[in-house]
């Protein structure tokens, strides 16, 4: 078989467009160009597009209508949504009361949660950030002991983007509710879509963060996923578009795509692609020396891994100019050295890489990937 001129194994940052996401978005393009919100017989009928999307979305991922789903423009909007909106409440509820409302999270969140510190504090609350060992795995017990009385929400991310890491959200949300039946559970479940269940993972929560564009989908469109009684408070001002807590004029074309990359990813086989990960990493096992994998209870389309005597960077431009690309970490820390990878406990003579997977990936992918590794390694250890 011929090798193909690129092999793309960044998935966790962003995956391919689906070619049948492209075509409904293109489909809603041409039929509904109004605007969601007019009163008019077109605008009617957008917005009756957007609520069947919301609707498909919600089927498709395995939930009742004791769920809503808020449109946002990605997981990050998503995630901030959540913990700022949610902890604005308890501030303004608690607002005499002499102990400050908190936000319980771990070390290997999303930037998009460890970076509300500031917001949080300017509000009167604190983000308390709970420690993971060296493969990124926090303890359910050490989360539920940082949650008090005061705490107003929980936010644990299901799969990490950098190490695969899946956490146990569901002892987490039962340990924490035994201390503060009050608190809402959050979890970043933009890594699970395709690979878990996200059904599952509502049984222990109140949110979710979704993004489209890690399972096919456009970029710029995410959603949170929540129970229906759960109370927030809108991060801006404006319009009463997604509750009012969204205000602006609905993405339709994003939206749609959305609902059918989610429809589409349903029928991923995660199976095939866990196998393909997992012969991934036995070649680089038996290949290369100096490795070391990284995570544990693993979502199954992550592989992360540092490698001696090489840094980060030259892997990543050396694979790419041969034409695999991969990355060092998160995509929000391209330019510099993540929070994740400082946990990992490895000297500067280590360089951390990520392979992600992805329904398209083939067999003759990860070979031909494998064998371009092993030369790249081969190479700049001479």
């Amino acid at each position: 078989m011929a090798s193909k001129s690129s092999i793309y194994l960044d998935n966790a940052a962003s995956a391919p467009l689906r070619v049948e996401v492209l075509a409904a978005m293109n489909e809603a393009g041409r039929a509904e160009f109004a605007n969601p919100s007019s009163s008019h017989g077109a605008g009617r009928k957008a917005a009756a597009c957007v609520d069947d999307a919301r609707q498909r979305l919600l089927v498709a991922l395995g939930l009742d209508d004791s769920w809503r789903v808020l449109f946002t423009s990605g997981g990050t909007e998503a995630d901030a949504l959540a913990v700022i909106g949610r902890t604005a409440l308890v501030v303004d509820r608690t607002r005499k009361q002499a102990a400050a409302p908190t936000v319980v999270t771990t070390v290997i969140e999303h930037p998009a949660v460890l970076g509300c510190r500031s917001i949080l504090s300017r509000m009167g609350a604190h983000l308390e950030i709970v420690e993971s060992d060296r493969d990124g795995h926090v303890p359910p017990a050490a989360l539920a002991e940082a949650v008090s009385p005061h705490t107003a929400v929980l936010s644990v991310m299901h799969v990490n983007n950098e190490l695969g890491t899946v956490q146990d959200v569901d002892s987490a949300a039962k340990l924490a509710r035994l201390k503060n039946p009050e608190i809402m559970i959050h979890s970043d479940a933009v890594q699970s879509l395709g690979m878990l269940g996200i059904d599952t993972l509502a049984s222990s929560v109140d949110c979710m963060s979704l993004s489209a564009h890690k399972i096919g989908g456009p970029r710029g469109v995410g959603a949170l996923v929540l129970r229906r009684g759960i109370e927030l408070a809108p991060l801006t001002g404006g319009g009463d578009q997604e509750e009012g807590l969204r205000p602006g004029t609905e993405n339709l074309v994003g939206i749609v795509g959305f609902a059918r990359a989610v429809e589409l990813c349903r029928h991923d086989d995660s199976g095939r692609i866990l196998g393909l990960t997992e012969r991934l990493q036995s070649g680089i096992e038996r290949r290369i020396d100096g490795v070391q994998f990284h995570g544990r209870v693993l979502s199954g389309h992550i592989l992360a891994l540092s490698i001696q005597g090489i840094g980060s960077d030259v892997l990543v431009r050396a694979l790419s100019d041969r034409g695999v690309y991969v990355s060092s970490g998160s995509a929000c820390h391209s330019t510099r050295k993540s929070h994740v990878a400082k946990i990992l406990g490895l000297g500067p003579n280590w360089g951390t890489i990520r392979f992600s997977l992805s329904w398209q990936t083939t067999q003759d992918d990860v070979d031909q990937a494998l064998d371009v590794l092993c030369a790249v390694v081969r190479d700049f250890r001479v």
